[in-house]
C-alpha cells in the first residue's frame, strides 16, 4: 500500500461515519500525510531471519525517533517507533516479525499509536492490537 495525502483524502471519503470502526478510522487518519504497507510472507521458516532488519531499525535509531513499544524474542520481534519534529510527535512505524512473515507500517503524520491501531483493517492495514501482542 502506497497513499499520499491526496490519496488518502480520496479514501477517507469512502469510509462511512455511521460504522463504528470506519467512523473511528476516519477520524484518526485526519492529519495521516501518507501510509505505506508492506507485508511480506515467507513460505518456509527460517528463510527471514530478524537479523535481516537491521538496515531498517538502523534508520530508526536518529535522534528524531523514539522507541515506544519493543518486543524481541528468539524468533519474533515488535517494535513501535514515534517520529518527533520539534518535539511534536508526526510519525510512527511499527516492524512486526516471526520467521516466516514481516509486517511495516510507515504512517506519517499520526501521531498516537492507538490511531495506528484504529486504521487496522482499512486503507490495507493489518488488524493491530490483537489479543497476541496485548499480552505481552
Amino acid at each position: 500500500v502506497n497513499l499520499d495525502d491526496s490519496m488518502l483524502k480520496a479514501a477517507s471519503g469512502a469510509l462511512n461515519d455511521k460504522k463504528g470502526d470506519e467512523a473511528s478510522a476516519k477520524k484518526a487518519v485526519e492529519g495521516l500525510k501518507g501510509l505505506y504497507v508492506r507485508v511480506f510472507e515467507f513460505d518456509k521458516r527460517g528463510v527471514f531471519k530478524l537479523d535481516d532488519l537491521k538496515p531498517v531499525r538502523d534508520q530508526l535509531k536518529g535522534p528524531e525517533w523514539v522507541a515506544f513499544f519493543q518486543v524481541r524474542e528468539p524468533e519474533e520481534l515488535v517494535e513501535i517507533w514515534i517520529h518527533r519534529t520539534k518535539g511534536e510527535s508526526d510519525g510512527i512505524v511499527l516492524l512486526a516479525a516471526e520467521d516466516n512473515e514481516l509486517v511495516v507500517i510507515n504512517a506519517i503524520g499520526i501521531s498516537r499509536p492507538e490511531d495506528l491501531s484504529k486504521i487496522g483493517g482499512q486503507y490495507g492495514v493489518p488488524q493491530i492490537g490483537g489479543k497476541r501482542y496485548r499480552d505481552k
